[in-house]
């Protein structure tokens, strides 16, 4: 019960005292008490719209703020003249009984904390805010105003967490007009990240009228003009607000697509960033106003059949005039749902492997791996799981190999093709351990002991390394027992004879250690993985740089060049295993290892990460390519233990032109 006998929750209550701290004198207590706010989740909807209610009470007087006051002189067009009735009636006057405290605890706690100085009581208020507007759409439509003023706060850091907040329970909001002019701003901001995080808000996010989309669009092709290396996010952000707007785009695509109805216009460059842009927006919005279609100019669907190729999973499929489409969705749906059928019975013809002799089960091995890659490339759902397999069979068939083009084990020559062969074992293996998540601790198991035969295959095809690959392989199989042992796995036939016979295996004594692995090797490997639950393969996106072999950029030689650099990491589970590779023209590589704060988390073991190359070279005779990729450090992470670092590739490796020189010499 309240002092004047008004009946409220608990929850009610304590969220009016909390509110209170909000104006304590300690800057501790406000960020603590604004912290709070936003887990209080059964807080009644009045309590919570006071937080945002500038109305407060001085003398038993209702103030109205200065926006209000400003209102109402605009409405009524002129000054008190005194010649209307009750024009200069006293103000209202409220009783000191109809005063509620607890009202008042709560009245305009946000605005207090969203205008407080420290950038941590604001920080703290922008969270609560967005986790209490998530769960209530009216007070999601109320705490909008107030959000979209915090985009024009000096601190960077404030202004991201206010983009990020509204995003988060966008698709409940309409952008008005009036608060487009804060948010457009931010497009010019110098940040990536304002910018980027700003985008994504437009994806989620609903525009109110045209003029609104409008806007949008052009401070988006401002934005492209400003920063081109932001193209491709300004793609999907286009390709999203086409999605999401297809009534409105409608009545605006004779101006996107500057055509006019008496006179020809001319064809826009399909190579202009801003054009692509314009037409991915008419595009997609197309999908859900099909009337759109007979808009279009002629040399607009000439460009769409060239989008549809080069860029596919940004432009829809669309049935323009005299289009026919190849394949009905019921057949692609069809073929989407046999493809894990068929990817059992690949695999089950695996299991007469063990009954075959060594040529047979090679061509088989290569029939299973060809089929388990066209169905990676059929269904992208099964991409992760079917490479991990092919890589596992491929490194089987190429043990199979070894055993085949070098004769009986003993007498393996030196040859290069072995030491090529083993090598692309080894680096299957890797891949396997690193770059693939899901693996359970039996089959990381399994790769390791198929790294072990390839060393042991290693240490009897090549003698003068046997000194040095005996201490590895202990080392290996030291690591594979301990780990068999903790998590109850049983090894398979190879490595149960060395552990039977390992005191055996001297480095010292390299007879007796041949001897061990011969009869070791003996035993045939059983063929085929099963995998046990689904696999996430790590994959890298390049943004930026983009392909360059046309226009060199041009440095002073003994001078540095920052090249930019932008991609989209997914299924990464530590960052710090992360590098960026620079191969020179005369292979030459340098590794670059990005910053922390270079890495931002936009999801489920997903990141972006925006880092600089420096590069640095003598005068060349003629510009080059520089081949930037990202690779991963094996032996990081702790999965497995390859006993050195492997450095494998993310990436295909773009080749950036270069061209140092020479420094000019002033008389």
């Amino acid at each position: 019960m309240s002092e004047i006998g008004e009946e409220l929750k608990i929850a009610d209550d304590s969220f009016a005292n909390i509110c209170n701290m909000i104006n304590d004198l300690s800057v501790t207590v406000r960020i603590q008490a604004a912290s709070l706010l936003g887990t209080m989740t059964n807080v009644s909807a009045r309590f919570l719209e006071q937080t945002l209610d500038k109305k407060l009470m001085s003398n038993m007087r209702r103030k109205k703020s200065a926006h209000e006051r400003q209102k109402e002189l605009y409405m009524t067009g002129e000054w008190s003249s005194g010649q209307k009735w009750a024009d200069d009636a006293p103000k209202e006057v409220v009783e000191a009984d109809t005063v509620s405290l607890m009202s008042s605890g709560a009245c305009g706690a946000f605005v207090h904390g969203l205008e407080d100085e420290y950038l941590e009581v604001r920080q703290a208020s922008i969270n609560s805010l967005c986790l209490l507007a998530c769960q209530s759409a009216t007070f999601a439509q109320l705490s909008q105003d107030f959000l979209v003023d915090m985009f024009n706060d000096e601190i960077e850091g404030i202004r991201l967490s206010a983009i990020n907040s509204l995003r988060k329970f966008g698709h409940q909001l309409e952008l008005r007009e009036d608060q487009l002019e804060s948010i457009l701003g931010c497009l010019k901001d110098f940040s990536y990240d304002i910018r980027e995080a700003l985008r994504d808000m437009f994806c989620q996010t609903r525009l109110a009228t045209k003029e609104c989309l409008h806007q949008t669009v052009m401070s988006l092709l401002d934005n492209l003009k400003r920063y081109p290396q932001d193209r491709l996010s300004i793609w999907q952000c286009m390709q999203a607000i086409g999605r999401n707007h297809p009534s409105i785009t409608l009545a605006l695509v004779p101006e996107f697509l500057s055509t006019h109805p008496y006179f020809d216009t001319p064809e826009p460059d399909i190579d202009d960033p801003a054009y692509i842009s314009v037409l991915l927006l008419v595009f997609n919005a197309a999908v859900q106003s099909p009337s759109m279609i007979s808009m279009f100019p002629e040399h607009t669907c000439r460009h769409y059949e060239y989008l549809r190729n080069s860029l596919p999973h940004m432009v829809p499929q669309l049935m323009l005039p005299g289009e026919v489409i190849e394949l009905p969705d019921h057949k692609i749906s069809t073929n989407k749902l046999s493809s894990s059928e068929f990817l059992k019975d690949t695999l089950q013809r695996l299991e007469i492997a063990n009954n075959l002799d060594n040529e047979s089960v090679q061509q088989l091995l290569e029939m299973v791996v060809r089929d388990l890659e066209r169905i990676s490339e059929v269904d992208p759902s099964l991409q992760a799981t079917t490479e991990c397999t092919a890589m596992f069979l491929q490194c089987q068939l190429l043990l199979s190999q070894v055993s085949s083009f070098t004769g009986r084990l003993g007498a393996i020559p030196d040859t290069d093709r072995t030491e090529c062969v083993l090598n692309k074992i080894f680096l299957l293996t890797s891949q396997l351990q690193f770059l693939f998540n899901g693996l359970s601790a039996a089959e990381l198991s399994t790769v390791d002991q198929l790294r072990l035969r390839g060393l042991a295959v290693q240490i009897v095809a090549f003698s003068n390394k046997r000194q040095l690959l005996c201490s590895k392989f202990l080392q290996k199989l030291e690591f594979i027992q301990d780990h068999t042992n903790e998590n109850n796995i049983t090894p398979d036939a190879f490595v149960q004879t060395l552990l039977r016979k390992v005191n055996q295996l001297d480095p010292d004594n390299v007879d007796a250690f041949l001897e061990v692995l011969k009869n070791a090797l003996s035993h045939r490997q059983h063929f085929g993985i099963a995998l046990s639950q689904q696999i996430d393969r790590c994959k890298v996106t390049v943004n930026e740089p983009i392909e360059n072999t046309d226009n060199p950029m041009k440095f002073t030689a003994g001078l540095t060049l920052a090249i930019p650099v932008n991609v989209t990491l997914e299924n990464l589970t530590d960052t710090d295993t992360i590098k960026i590779q620079v191969l020179y023209p005369n292979k030459r590589k340098q590794l670059f290892k990005p910053r922390k704060e270079e890495f931002r988390n936009i999801g489920e073991n997903k990141y972006k990460m925006q880092s600089d190359v420096i590069i640095s070279h003598s005068v060349w005779i003629e510009p080059c390519c520089v081949e930037i990729s990202v690779i991963m450090c094996g032996n990081k992470n702790g999965k497995a233990d390859t006993l050195e670092e492997t450095n494998l590739d993310l990436c295909k490796p773009i080749k950036v032109l270069v061209a140092p020189k020479p420094i000019k010499k002033f008389l």
